[in-house]
């Protein structure tokens, strides 16, 4: 029994005692073998003469979880610009049914931002969904749980601050970093345990902990929760965040008889997946809407087995057949059409998802495509070559984290890192490791763009930590840690090197778009300011040292490499894309992520054509969005010099389309059957195509298309 900052065990009657606490409620450690419906009571709400009871009723040993987090359910006009119904609780229900039915989940643990705006009416709406759940849901609040006051009236009893006081927007958000009110009067304590099969499940409210708010009592209750469990007892911690590497060393002191198994979180919108000091570090995406990371909703399903916690990440709301898109390798049966411009179809040992192949030539005029990929299911990643004769598997290195964007390549040298900041060297013939390597604290990494070789240096991270390495055998050069926030929003884009300089984009920070010395890691000039969105896209360079990119795929920009000097900003029709543009004398082309097609002057921006490519509409790839036509690959210019240029752009229905530079008139080329959710790579004569089902195919390019020429990102 706890009341949320002491902990106590009842006697062999069942009767317990507490001191008396400040903390709104007495909650009852939900064990093995038990329910209890009422498993938390408000203090001071007492019913019977001896005090509260709790009844306990038997139940069955439940061992398989699903995990989904950052529900959003929003019952005014819906979660960032989601459609209205999307995030509501009837579409919470037929998650919560599917999970129950088809992956046959005996609970679901909910980790976080359970509602959009913290308002009561959302939870009102979430609590009818929870009420009606075919299977138990256990959650914990996330930030946008606590953000109520910003929507209506504070609770007149609640003494948190004057909602009259005339109190700026930072002031208020302060102050409403202790607004837990309206989800403890909906939905009970905020942090709380329980055991099922075994493993220990805690649950702390992250964005109270990270404010300094309830720190010490959270952290107070949590060692006197660990404290009763028994020697090597499993821990699993739900957090809406990940919590920092501070946490974990404080826990292994204040338990050091427990063993920590991971943590499920969310916050980031991405599905990614790390093991660390043998840990297992799961982070879940969206289940209602497509994921910042482009990944489909989708949940985990979790199975503990004695003493280990087995993984599946399946995609919600469509066939079987398509359950493991992004996420592992499960080919899709079916053929392209039309089928006579497919070479061959490899199959991978995981899933390329927003990366590019990269071609590798071998001499004698034989070359090979190198792909990196993931597999969420096993928790692990890699890469590998194919022949570009036959699509035949060459060799193949596997890492212990998965590959989330493109590899680096400079002559022989390959270097992949995964998503959770360890690198790779490989020599590209034989397959064989150079040399590995890790940046700082890889628990709270997010790296998701590819590495940049600038002569013998590897430049390698996401905001705020970026480093860089030896390319000769991996040494550690240099380390930053302040460039931009550590808050959700990898750095998705590529970026460029120049002969003196690596340029980089950074997410939604300031600055937004930096400079560095490859040698040094030492800023060489930076821009961005309030008021400018900032470039999440990949860049490309254009003519005389100047480059291009989105911010936020919603605005094209040009500046300039020598100083950082801005030539012009301009806003484009369509949503957010990490693609990056494509330079050609005609102008430079963008598809935006709801696969609009421009073209724009590249001296000034202004519009030339655009053109919405008719591909169909797919579920939920896109960020924050339902059902709707989208893309994420940069276009791939086609005889770049010529007046009858054109280029080649990949929708997630799995149409290639063929784009007349000059006029914007689109023509479908291909149709693969599963979606394309990455690059586009260079052949003498094809064009590899890898689908997020685990395919890499070779499409030949039609008589009269020459070898691809782009202009790009390195």
């Amino acid at each position: 029994m706890s009341n949320g900052l002491h902990v106590t065990v009842s006697d062999a009657l069942g009767n317990f005692s507490l001191p008396a606490s400040p903390q709104p409620f007495v909650w009852i450690h939900r064990g093995d073998g038990f329910d209890c419906d009422g498993w938390y009571q408000r203090v001071g709400d007492q019913v019977h003469e001896e005090g509260m009871v709790f009844c306990l009723t038997p139940a069955p040993t439940r061992s398989r979880f699903g995990h989904i987090t950052d529900l959003h359910v929003d019952v005014s006009a819906g979660a960032f610009g989601v459609s209205a119904g999307e995030t509501t609780s009837d579409k919470l229900l037929a998650v919560l049914a599917e999970l129950h039915v088809e992956h046959g989940c005996d609970l679901v643990l909910a980790t976080g931002d359970l509602t959009n705006r913290g308002a009561v009416a959302d939870f009102t709406d979430l609590r009818s969904a929870l009420e009606r759940s075919p299977l138990p849901v256990f959650y914990m609040p996330g930030n946008h749980d606590h953000y109520g006051d910003y929507f209506e009236t504070r609770d007149p009893d609640d003494q948190d601050g004057d909602p009259e006081a005339g109190e700026s927007h930072h002031s208020q958000q302060t102050r409403a970093l202790g607004s837990g009110w309206r989800y403890e009067q909906e939905l009970g304590p905020r942090w709380w345990s329980m055991t099922e099969g075994g493993l220990r499940i805690v649950a702390i409210d992250w964005y109270t902990w990270e404010a300094g708010t309830d720190i010490d009592i959270q952290r107070e209750w949590l060692a006197a929760d660990l404290a009763h469990a028994e020697q090597d007892t499993p821990v699993l911690v739900l957090s809406h965040d990940l919590m920092p590497r501070s946490f974990f060393d404080g826990l292994a002191q204040a338990a050091p008889h427990v063993r920590i198994v991971g943590s499920l979180s969310g916050h980031w919108h991405t599905a990614r997946s790390a093991r660390i000091d043998g840990e297992l570090h799961l982070n879940t995406g969206n289940p209602m809407f497509g994921s910042w990371d482009w990944s489909p909703p989708h949940t985990r399903l979790l199975e503990w087995r004695s003493n280990e916690l087995a993984v599946e990440t399946r995609r919600l709301g469509v066939s079987p057949d398509h359950r493991q898109i992004t996420f592992s390798s499960s080919p899709v049966a079916g053929e392209a059409d039309p089928a006579h411009l497919i070479r061959w179809r490899s199959i991978l040992p995981g899933v390329a998802h927003l990366g590019c192949p990269k071609i590798v030539d071998r001499g004698r005029g034989l070359s090979s495509t190198v792909v990196g990929w993931r597999n969420e299911d096993a928790v692990a990643g890699g890469v590998t070559a194919v022949s570009n004769s036959d699509g035949s598997a060459e060799w193949t290195v596997h890492l212990e984290g998965g590959v989330l964007g493109s590899i680096a390549t400079q002559g022989q040298d390959i270097v992949a890192v995964t998503i959770d900041g360890e690198l790779t060297s490989i020599e590209s013939k034989t397959g064989s490791v150079r040399w590995t390597a890790a940046m700082n604290d890889r628990r709270g990494l997010w790296v998701c763009s590819a590495p940049l070789i600038a002569e013998d240096v590897v430049v390698v991270g996401s905001g705020p930590a970026y480093a860089g390495f030896s390319l000769t055998d991996g040494r550690p050069l240099w380390s930053r840690s302040d460039l931009g926030s550590h808050e959700m929003y990898p750095s998705y884009g590529n970026g460029l090197v120049s002969d003196s300089m690596v340029i980089l984009g950074l997410p939604s920070v300031e600055p937004s778009i930096v400079a560095l010395d490859p040698r040094t890691g030492q800023t060489i000039w930076s821009v961005g300011g309030p008021g400018r969105s900032s470039p999440a896209g990949s860049l490309t360079w254009g003519d005389n040292g100047l480059f291009y990119g989105l911010s936020q795929g919603t605005e094209l920009f040009c500046f300039d490499s020598a100083n950082g000097e801005e030539r012009f900003r301009i806003a484009l029709e369509g949503h957010y894309t990490w693609a990056a543009p494509a330079f050609t004398p005609h102008g430079v082309v963008v598809v935006t992520g709801d696969a609009r097609a421009h073209s724009c002057d590249p001296d000034d921006g202004s519009s030339r054509w655009q053109t919405e490519l008719p591909a169909e509409l797919t579920n939920g790839f896109a960020p924050y969005r339902g059902v709707g036509r989208s893309s994420i690959t940069s276009p791939l210019v086609v005889d770049r010099e010529s007046a009858a240029s054109h280029c080649l752009a990949a929708t997630t229905d799995g149409a290639v389309w063929e784009i007349a530079v000059a006029t914007g008139e689109a023509r479908r080329t291909a149709l693969l059957p599963a979606p394309i959710t990455s690059g586009l790579g260079l052949s003498e004569d094809a064009v590899i195509i890898p689908t997020s089902d685990g395919s890499l195919w070779c499409l030949e390019l039609e008589s009269g298309q020459r070898k691809p020429l782009l202009r790009r990102s390195a």
